[in-house]
């Protein structure tokens, strides 16, 4: 629970409404308050919570204490009240224990930051100051210190049915171009095309918190109709364009997962695979649908474990056969991850990660072959990536960061390096030096495109 006073002639109060989650209510648009909670006290990412001074809520996490990217898709259920009196602004939050990650020792130690913005004096101050230079954010917090916090294990289950019917009753019409104007050519006998589907959908939702630091969740056929849709975006590049997850299952705690080199980018499951063409046809593109999914976190004696593994289903397309063989039906594609973070001191940290990636793979055997008739081949398309990450401060000034990796491609092997060493001291508020050297170097074979994200390689 946290009550705040903030002194203020109410007449200077700047109000805006918004829905939840509304950063635009705040963004220098109002006056509001914020806190954020670093409760396992590694640095390593907080919970954010803002209200303003219309009692409109938005929450967040601060993800890595480099510079402290914002993620504003994460969500929490907890409560706010606030009250405008003459000469103040009253907020009364409320904040469950189960929606926060902690350690179970018997007295702990959280880092905390407080703010507040006035916008009748466009003026923003903190509790524990960060200068807007400086680079290391989380770990500039303050603290509480001596708090004694008893967890209850807990659970949530959020199931949903979904039933439907769609029915498609089009004419269609050829159309010629003719010698000097189009005509419609089958005007009498068009082209109708009669067809219905029904969508019964049944999905759910569970997780289960226990001894605070440990989460199991788990989803089957997860409904993400209500979330934004990615930003249209005209690519005229050779590369890839990486979009933010804003899907709950994959948000919490997804910095864990983070590593120089992308090798974990949730954004692929759920996400199309590709049956290759040769001579007789381009590439096609399935989609496929996200099936299921569990993840557990923990966290133990200065280690932080994850292991997580989902699955998607290709669509059947009604024009395009998946198979040339009716009796082969394997349309599973399946992800799995494994993540250890060991803390080294409080200097910084050694890292595992792995992943596997499977799937059917398609391959067409032309009919003038000597494997005889088209056939497909059922062998699987595989690749699994395996990878070292560090990160540690020596003395106080310099940090180094890197990553070493291999990626294992149907039998085809490839590694690559990454390095960064960076140097920063304040020796005033004025006055700062930061400078720093990055080594990339990647295998022109080292593809992770099956589950990760690399901008490019070689």
């Amino acid at each position: 629970y946290f009550g705040i006073v903030l002194y203020q002639d109410k007449n200077s109060i700047s109000y805006k409404m918004g829905e939840y989650d509304d950063f635009s209510s705040f963004d220098e648009s109002s006056d509001y308050f914020a806190i954020e909670l670093d409760t396992q006290n590694n640095h390593d990412n907080a919970y954010g919570f803002l209200v303003n001074a219309s009692n409109v809520k938005a929450d967040y996490m601060v993800v890595g204490d480099e510079d402290g990217e914002i993620d504003d898709y994460w969500n929490a259920s907890w409560i706010s009240n606030v009250v405008v009196q003459n000469n103040s602004w009253v907020i009364e939050i409320a904040i469950p224990m189960s929606e926060l990650r902690f350690s179970t020792n018997s007295k702990q130690e959280w880092g905390m930051n407080l703010m507040r913005y006035v916008k009748s004096k466009n003026e923003t101050s903190f509790w524990s100051f960060i200068p807007a230079l400086q680079n290391k954010f989380i770990s500039s917090y303050g603290h509480l210190i001596n708090l004694d916090i008893k967890y209850i294990n807990s659970y949530k289950l959020i199931p949903y049915f979904l039933t439907g019917e769609l029915q498609y009753n089009d004419i269609y019409y050829e159309v010629s171009p003719g010698d000097g104007s189009p005509t419609i050519v089958n005007s009498d006998d068009p082209y109708r095309f009669n067809e219905g589907s029904k969508k019964n959908k049944i999905g759910l939702d569970f997780k289960y918190s226990f001894r605070s630091n440990n989460v199991i969740d788990f989803t089957y056929n997860p409904d993400y109709g209500q979330i934004n849709q990615d930003p249209s975006i005209i690519n005229n590049t050779a590369y890839e364009i990486e979009f933010d997850e804003k899907r709950l299952f994959f948000l919490e705690n997804s910095s864990f997962y983070q590593t120089p080199i992308k090798l974990f980018y949730s954004r692929r499951i759920g996400g199309n695979v590709v049956k290759q063409g040769d001579n007789f046809f381009d590439n096609i593109i399935f989609k496929t649908n996200f099936k299921t999914a569990v993840s557990y976190l923990g966290n133990k004696n200065n280690i932080q474990y994850g292991f997580l593994y989902a699955e998607s289903k290709i669509k059947n397309h009604n024009f395009i056969k998946i198979y040339n063989n009716p009796n082969y039906d394997d349309l599973d594609v399946k992800y799995y991850v494994f993540r250890n973070k060991y803390k080294i001191f409080d200097n910084g940290f050694i890292g595992f990660m792995s992943t596997y990636y499977d799937k059917p793979k398609f391959e067409y055997i032309p009919p003038n072959s000597n494997m005889g008739a088209q056939r497909e081949d059922f062998s699987r398309d595989q690749s699994n990536t395996v990878a070292i990450d560090f990160n540690f401060n020596v003395l106080e000034s310099i940090r180094i960061d890197g990553q070493i990796a291999q990626v294992e491609n149907d039998g085809k092997v490839a590694s690559a390096f990454n390095l960064e060493l960076d140097y920063s001291n304040y020796f005033d508020l004025s006055k700062h030096i930061d400078l720093w050297f990055k080594v990339e170097d990647y295998d022109p074979h080292f593809d992770i495109s099956k589950m990760g994200y690399l901008y490019r390689n070689d």
